[in-house]
């Protein structure tokens, strides 16, 4: 009998750090001696698992300033072989979805790696779960119709049949309370119970038990403990040959920042630098890298853990069957059932078979040169900095290396961006970008012959392109800000009885600016653009998506103007017939076609006319108001008062009023025929322009 399983509730955490006991041990086979089996195993070691015979080392990788990096992988294999890749766990879903084997005058056989462990498939899976193996009560509830040997006050051999609860003790007895009541059928027959206390010990004397224990207290420990996973790549084929890996990884976005040193003839000496960091999670010896500006469109998915398809459950068919009634001696036999009952019947069974068809299917200041540095490749889409040499960098570690190191033109200017609420711009220089390849984005720290000046940003520069990198604020130029803005009307003309015209609107700016210094200034001025407007200035020498670049010299101790008009024109109009008087005067003022001023002067006259016969119109309506509402009072008046003087005199105020409003109608008749030969006399002037 095996006597190498004593756990006690002290020790047991040793048995759950033991990560080394085989998986494989199992009991001695039929008619072999349990000694002789224990015999074999201390002299013949488990058998390990197939190892690959080659490991890929990295040999280079290309890190994108989208966040992921292309690892290349390779290795010598002669003939059939299994080459191996230790990858970070939360690296195994990109290698599962982006990994291409390359094997020259061979194939892939398969990929194959450990799988995904964690807690909840092990308790699916095996007799224990985690949870047991923290407590020895629930570890022999989980042992039932095992045989084991429990050793306390009294040592007891048998067959568990379950554990219970022990009674919660009382005042000064809580120390010695069981943590485990254990019921064991021992091999007499009887059936006894057991108080399992914290140092009772625990033989398991059933081998398959102590297995089931060993692999769930190994299998935890590994899932705890285990971040990385070995990937094992088949490769058929014959010969010598380097086979290669190729796979996409989450990686961290390599930086870049720039030197730049100015000097006084308009050039500057520029070096770029990038920072990348190995979190790969192995040493690299001798890599290749590149570093690409590309931004890919990135995925991930889980490919790894296990997913199962929910599927929906039906209930169960079941045949609906009646209760049949007492026997009550002879009755006359029932008619045969209806064939509408035998087809209901028919009909269930087809159900029956229809849900079983619809299962679903599962889906000055001098910078050293820096070392030598690699030639940049332009793409579509990107541009790939090749390092010159093979790099060695510790997992983990951050390495700057250069990438760019060029004489390039640097002119000084001060730039000055209106509405920022400063008077004084800021000193920049024009750098041309003539390094022969495009300049990743990044920060820049400019020097002079003094010394640094400052920092600014560098958004990516294209080849042959210019940037405007500002580093400071220049006190020794003032600039003030003037607005005139003006409104005429133009090109006035009469088609179809429609005044037709074009609305200029002008906004005039002077940029006024000052030089204290002892040199002569180059200043740029970013004046704002504004959605339809058009500029125009003497001064202007580009433009940005917001702003034009308007560019003077600003001489020593003198000031320059820079001016620049914004002009927006838009085409109006409106009928003659419904103009007013005011806009008809206001228009015939503002063309240079005396024709059209006299008729515009002649039309305002008419219009004039006719808004003085609508002025006394509207009098006279408003007087005959005025009348109807005194007649609505009166009435009200006259059904109060009864037969007398007063009633008359209501009365004869109302004969007053009806003559009123007859000389009323008489006068708004005459005035509205008026009216009518104005409006005529408008149409024909009009049609006569």
């Amino acid at each position: 009998m095996h006597r190498i399983h004593l756990i006690t509730a002290a020790t047991f955490a040793a048995l759950m750090a033991t990560t080394t006991l085989s998986q494989a041990q199992s009991a001695a086979p039929a008619g072999q001696p349990a000694e002789t089996a224990q015999a074999a195993e201390a002299s013949e070691p488990a058998a390990p698992a197939a190892a690959p015979a080659r490991t890929g080392d990295i040999r280079s990788i290309v890190l994108f300033s989208g966040g992921v990096a292309e690892i290349v992988r390779s290795a010598s294999v002669s003939g059939e072989a299994t080459v191996g890749m230790e990858v970070p766990l939360d690296q195994v879903n990109d290698v599962l979805k982006s990994l291409v084997v390359r094997n020259p005058g061979g194939t892939v056989g398969q990929v194959s790696l450990e799988g995904s462990v964690n807690a909840r498939e092990l308790s699916r899976a095996a007799l224990f779960s985690p949870a047991d193996l923290g407590s020895l009560g629930l570890l022999l509830n989980k042992m039932k119709g095992a045989k084991v040997r429990i050793e306390g006050n009294r040592s007891v051999t048998g067959t568990v049949l379950g554990t219970s609860q022990p009674p919660e003790a009382a005042g000064d007895d809580k120390a010695e309370t069981p943590v485990a009541i254990v019921t064991l059928l021992a091999e007499t027959g009887e059936v006894r119970s057991m108080p399992v206390f914290s140092d009772t010990a625990l033989e398991i004397l059933d081998e398959k038990t102590a297995d089931e224990l060993r692999k769930t207290a190994a299998s935890l420990a590994q899932s705890l403990s285990d971040d990385t996973r070995l990937v094992s790549v088949k490769v058929d084929g014959s010969g010598e040959r380097q086979v290669e890996f190729d796979y996409v990884v989450a990686a961290p976005v390599w930086k870049s920042s720039h030197r730049l040193v100015l000097s006084k003839d308009g050039q500057g000496r520029l070096q770029s630098w990038a920072v990348i960091e190995n979190a790969t999670g192995e040493n690299w010896s001798d890599v290749k890298v590149s570093l690409s500006s590309g931004s890919p469109v990135t995925l991930r998915q889980n490919l790894f853990d296990p997913y199962f398809r929910e599927r929906p459950e039906v209930p169960v068919f079941v045949d609906r069957q009646s209760i049949p009634d007492a026997d009550r001696g002879e009755v006359p036999s029932a008619p045969p059932m209806a064939a509408k009952a035998q087809r209901g019947m028919g009909g269930a069974a087809a159900f029956a078979d229809n849900l079983m068809a619809a299962a679903p299917q599962p889906e000055a200041f001098a910078m050293g040169e820096a070392g030598e540095v690699g030639e940049a490749v332009e793409g579509d889409v990107s541009v790939t900095y090749p390092l010159p040499r093979p790099v060695t960098l510790d997992a983990g570690s951050t390495l700057s290396v250069p990438i760019v190191d060029a004489d390039v033109p640097a002119e000084r200017i001060a730039v000055f961006t209106p509405g920022r609420g400063e008077i004084h711009p800021t000193a920049a220089v024009r750098l041309d970008n003539e390094t022969g390849s495009a300049l990743p984005a990044g920060i820049v720290t400019v020097y002079d012959a003094s010394g640094y000046v400052g920092d600014s940003t560098l958004l990516p520069v294209p080849a042959g392109d210019e940037r405007q990198v500002q580093f400071a604020l220049d006190r020794k130029i003032t600039v003030n800000t003037t607005e005139r803005p003006e409104d005429r009307i133009t090109e006035l003309r009469v088609v179809d009885g429609v005044l037709r015209y074009k609305q200029v609107q002008e906004r005039q700016t002077i940029y006024s600016a000052a030089n204290a210094g002892t040199e002569d200034r180059k200043l740029s001025i970013a004046h704002p653009k504004m959605s339809g407007w058009e500029l125009t200035s003497e001064d202007r020498a580009g433009e940005t998506e917001s702003a034009y670049r308007l560019e003077a010299t600003v001489p020593a101790g003198g000031t320059r103007d820079i001016r620049a008009t914004a002009r927006f024109v838009t085409d109006e109009g409106f009928a003659l017939v419904d103009a007013g008087q005011s806009d008809l005067v206001r228009f015939s003022k503002q063309t240079d076609d005396p024709k059209i001023a006299s008729a515009l002067e002649n039309l305002a006259a008419i219009q004039g006319e006719k808004a003085t016969l609508d002025r006394q119109i509207e009098r006279l309506e408003a007087e005959k108001a005025d009348i109807f509402a005194a007649q609505d009072r009166i009435r009200e008046n006259i059904k109060a008062v009864g037969p007398g003087d007063l009633r008359d005199g209501y009365l004869g105020t109302m004969a007053k009023q009806e003559d009123r409003l007859a000389a009323i109608d008489a006068e708004v008749a005459a005035l509205k025929t008026q009216r009518e030969a104005v409006e005529a006399r408008l149409r024909e002037t009009i049609a006569a322009i």
